[in-house]
């Protein structure tokens, strides 16, 4: 599935008849296996087909050349960088937008879209650290990151959008101009993320491959702490890869990204379906299936307060009954699998 009939022709073309060899053995030792694996094929093509794209898509078979290049709009480009809050706008967060876009030749409008934050008032928060193109929208109750972010997006000017934390701070002064040199190099980029540093200087592990079923049961039982769920964990985070050159992944946590808006309303924007988790592993492998790649630059970099809210006890049981974001994670993750099975 994972080869070309190229490929296979060119450079493999022993594959056949070993292949042809096989089925004559099972059909003459045991046929229910051959007739079970076509019905199982049958049943699966779909999924086939998809992995196939996927694998393709990787470059294993295919040179990134195969990827349809964005339209990229004339020089300078136009960002909107979308912040979603709930009482957590940072005013060093906001001081770092301004001072980076004061960094840039690029037009950049900033949209706030507020959650009905209680300590402040928003609009006015906003007004004393940006003074460029803003616009703060308030809203009277918590719709969640993807759904938030969607509404702030009507609003957007940019050919393409920042979506971006308020617990973030761009510590690259030259993030749009940067940003703008990756997308010149790389057309056939659907999504890009910056490599992205605590506040104490550790890296955070955002980009990622895709997870399994038992995502859940691994991070949030004892489990994870087994030699499996070890093993697991440094695949799944990619410890295998050492986040100092740009490369494809799979997916990348939503606290920073960037992705043209033209792609972004193509695809419909975050699945409102998502309150909180997930949103983020769904947008990129949709991204994914358009033909774009997702990349990771660490290049571009910015520092983010990441907390763990959703994991703050051990007993899973407990954590799912007692935190709301250990719930609405459990909740995401059903929902994500169910999307995707059926699919």
């Amino acid at each position: 599935m994972h080869w070309s009939w190229k490929t296979i022709l060119r450079q493999s073309l022993a594959v056949i008849p070993f292949e042809l060899a096989k089925f004559g053995y099972w059909m003459v030792r045991k046929p229910k296996v051959v007739i079970d694996a076509a019905k199982e094929t049958v049943h699966e093509w779909g999924n086939l087909l998809r992995k196939r794209r996927f694998f393709m898509q990787l470059g294993g078979t295919q040179p990134q050349s195969r990827f349809v290049p964005l339209v990229h709009p004339p020089a300078p480009y136009t960002f909107t960088v979308v912040m979603v809050s709930h009482n957590d706008l940072n005013e060093t967060c906001l001081k770092s937008v301004q001072q980076a876009i004061h960094a840039t030749t690029q037009k950049v409008q900033v949209i706030i879209v507020d959650n009905a934050s209680t300590k402040y008032h928003a609009n006015e928060f906003v007004d004393q650290y940006l003074v460029n193109d803003t616009i703060t929208i308030l809203r009277n109750g918590d719709f969640g990151f993807g759904r938030s972010n969607n509404r702030g997006v009507q609003e957007a000017k940019g050919q393409y959008l920042v979506l971006l934390n308020p617990d973030t701070v761009i510590s690259d002064e030259h993030f749009f101009d940067n940003l703008k040199i990756f997308l010149d190099e790389n057309p056939q980029a659907g999504l890009v993320a910056p490599r992205i540093h605590s506040f104490d200087g550790e890296l955070q592990e955002t980009c990622r491959r895709f997870p399994p079923w038992f995502l859940p049961f691994m991070q949030r039982t004892s489990f994870g702490e087994t030699k499996a769920g070890q093993r697991y964990a440094e695949k799944f985070l990619m410890r295998d890869y050492d986040h100092k050159k740009a490369r494809m992944v799979d997916w990348v946590q939503g606290s920073a990204m960037c992705i043209s808006k033209p792609l972004f309303d193509e695809l419909g924007g975050f699945d409102d379906r998502f309150w909180m988790y997930f949103e983020d592993i769904d947008l990129c492998r949709r991204v994914w299936e358009t033909g774009h790649p997702v990349y990771y630059v660490p290049a571009i970099h910015i520092r983010h307060a990441y907390g763990k809210a959703s994991a703050s006890r051990k007993n899973f049981i407990w954590n799912v009954l007692t935190n709301v974001m250990a719930h609405a994670h459990i909740v995401s993750w059903l929902k994500y699998e169910w999307k995707w099975l059926r699919s």
